[in-house]
């Protein structure tokens, strides 16, 4: 998966359109995984941190940074994460 692919589910997560709703659910739970596999590895998140807070750090990074859609998702994901909580 690339990140124009995460940007569409990204879409359908802010859609209130039902039909979308799987979209939307692979968008937070492919995220979830990849946040819960390197937490603490790759980033560094404070143990406050909410799952809603997770998905618009990475809204706002695949909105800002649209020149590397064609990356794997995975590695935009990880990369938006350790820009907001990097491990020291």
């Amino acid at each position: 998966m690339d990140g124009h692919l995460l940007m569409e589910m990204m879409n359908a997560e802010k859609n209130p359109n039902t039909e979308l709703g799987f979209d939307a659910g692979v968008f937070n739970g492919y995220i979830t995984a990849i946040a819960d596999v390197q937490g603490d590895v790759s980033w560094c998140p404070p143990n406050s941190v909410q799952m809603n807070q997770i998905s618009d750090i990475v809204s706002r990074y695949l909105l800002s940074h649209s020149e590397n859609l064609h990356r794997p998702a995975v590695f935009l994901v990880m990369t938006a994460l350790e820009e907001v909580y990097p491990c020291r």
